[in-house]
């Protein structure tokens, strides 16, 4: 198996995505990602507020409800 510096000589896909590349040593990492979820096919009579935020609910944290 290559190790990562043989990888990032031959720009392996992906690692021009990143800043860096690190070896993970068992550390606990902070993850924490914001997404824009757009929702298709609810019936209008449960078209609301509540109804959005609860379908984000099932992905995660809502920080910001639903307004329309």
């Amino acid at each position: 198996m290559k190790d990562l510096w043989t990888l990032r000589k031959t720009e392996a896909p992906g690692f021009g995505w990143f800043n860096s590349v690190d070896i993970w040593k068992g550390q606990s990492v902070a993850f924490e990602r914001i997404a824009w979820l757009n929702i298709h096919g609810v019936p209008l009579h449960l078209s609301g507020n509540e109804i959005f935020d609860s379908v984000g609910r099932c992905f995660g944290k809502v920080i910001h409800t639903s307004q329309r």
